[in-house]
């Protein structure tokens, strides 16, 4: 990747080198990227095949000063991953889409410790008034809600509870998991019931709960509130009666490392003898425990469906 500067039709000579090999001064071709109503200020070049290959692969993007520092900034960074979150998460509300979106997915890629860690560098009343804006993607929102979940307080019930319960958010909404996230950790064990009663109602269907059942997942995992992540825990033992959704609980069951339900998930293996899937379940269920009940199941599974059970052989990471 190298700043260049135009000398011809398709023509273009490397002034500066900001990643990989090339050498400065060289002339490559490329194409000639999008037309801006004013000269941009500096033109980057790139190509994913060799670079001392005369065409160059990518079309070159004008930029501006700030998008152009904003790039050479984070290249420079390399492997210094923590300094590229500080630098995305200063960046993620800027007015240039090139940045705040490449900002975007350097933070959507990252751990979600390090992404909450750098809400402050945002601001907790910003990230609040960019969730409030009607026109914020639904993807943007996803991240935003995680990078303010920490500092959210009772205060901020009224508008998540707006939104979390509002009709036309759709079922399969990207930031429908962080949203009911932050509307259980500031409403408590209640909320997670409430939120049960809107998003997995009996009637239902596994494809429209899977965005639900995600945040009951993330709830169960991360609420700092031990009486919240108790009722979404809760929550899955119930999930495993219902007659279309049930096997889908039965993973989660086995890394939060349940054995309550151990009869229900057997009967259920059984009552699903035609769903190899679902035999594969339950059986790393099983191999998620050290005890003599989950090694009786297991042979009753094994004399049953010898070649799953053989074959399903990992217990379920423990979370």
């Amino acid at each position: 990747m190298a700043r260049v500067e135009k000398v011809g039709s398709g023509k273009f000579k490397i002034l500066e080198l900001l990643k990989g090999e090339a050498k400065v001064g060289r002339i490559v071709l490329a194409g000639e990227g999008r037309e801006e109503a004013a000269p941009a200020p500096f033109l980057l070049a790139s190509t994913v095949s060799n670079p001392n290959q005369p065409y160059w692969s990518d079309p070159v993007r004008p930029l501006t000063t700030e998008e152009y520092k904003f790039f050479k900034t984070a290249l420079s960074l390399g492997s210094n991953n923590a300094k590229l979150l500080d630098l995305a998460a200063k960046n993620v509300g800027a007015s240039s889409d090139l940045i705040s979106e490449s900002a975007y997915n350097i933070l959507a890629n990252a751990p979600l410790e390090e992404v909450q860690k750098r809400g402050a560098l945002v601001g907790q009343q910003k990230l609040v008034e960019w969730l409030k804006r009607p026109t914020t993607p639904s993807s943007r929102r996803s991240l935003y809600l995680l990078m303010s979940l920490p500092g959210l307080t009772a205060a901020d019930k009224g508008w998540l509870e707006k939104q979390v319960f509002d009709p036309a958010l759709s079922p399969y909404a990207d930031h429908l998991p962080p949203l009911m996230a932050a509307y259980a950790e500031v409403s408590g064990a209640g909320g997670v019931d409430a939120l049960r009663q809107r998003w997995l109602k009996s009637t239902t269907s596994s494809s429209a709960s899977f965005g639900a059942t995600s945040g009951f997942v993330f709830i169960g995992n991360n609420s700092k509130d031990p009486s919240t992540k108790a009722a979404a825990r809760k929550l899955f033992r119930t999930e495993l009666k219902h007659p279309e959704r049930g096997v889908f609980a039965i993973s989660v069951l086995g890394e939060w490392r349940d054995f309550t339900p151990a009869d229900e998930i057997e009967a259920l293996a059984f009552q699903n003898a035609e769903t190899p899937w679902v035999i594969t379940s339950a059986t790393r269920y099983f191999r998620s425990f050290e005890n003599e009940k989950a090694r009786a199941a297991l042979k009753r599974l094994q004399a049953r469906f010898p070649k799953i059970v053989e074959s399903a052989d990992k217990p379920y990471p423990k979370i």
